[in-house]
């Protein structure tokens, strides 16, 4: 993934009238690589790209924690465009704040269950390590 220079993201970000063009004093707008679509939300929090070789086939690709969807996702972006969106630990430790990639390769994640809008159980919150298989 790469930033655009002078490219509107995010809240407030309005498509221009016609697919590449631009409004008076406005920025371009770039469509998002990829969305959870007008029915659901992934409510993404933390996010990280794996670096480390402990998860050989993760290399490069972006790891994403879901608030509401309660999911760690991996997204792997292609080279030729081709996007590949993988549901991890679905629905597993309830809401999911953040993923990080430890100086030993691990991945860590943290659960959010109880700050008022999860369903928290007596394990809650907690820091879990990924160790690949």
């Amino acid at each position: 993934m790469r930033r655009r220079a002078g490219g509107r993201l995010g809240p407030g970000a309005a498509p221009p009238a016609a697919p590449g063009a631009r409004r008076r004093g406005e920025h371009r707008f770039y469509a998002p690589v990829i969305t959870s679509g007008a029915d659901t939300t992934w409510a993404p929090s933390g996010a990280t790209f794996v670096g480390a070789d402990t998860f050989p086939r993760w290399r490069g690709n972006l790891l994403f924690a879901g608030l509401r969807s309660t999911t760690l996702w991996r997204l792997d972006l292609r080279p030729d465009g081709a996007r590949q969106l993988e549901p991890l630990l679905d629905d597993e430790y309830g809401r999911l704040r953040t993923v990080a990639e430890g100086p030993d390769g691990s991945l860590y994640v943290l659960t959010s269950s109880r700050d008022g809008r999860g369903n928290p159980s007596a394990g809650d919150d907690r820091v879990l390590r990924l160790r690949p298989r």
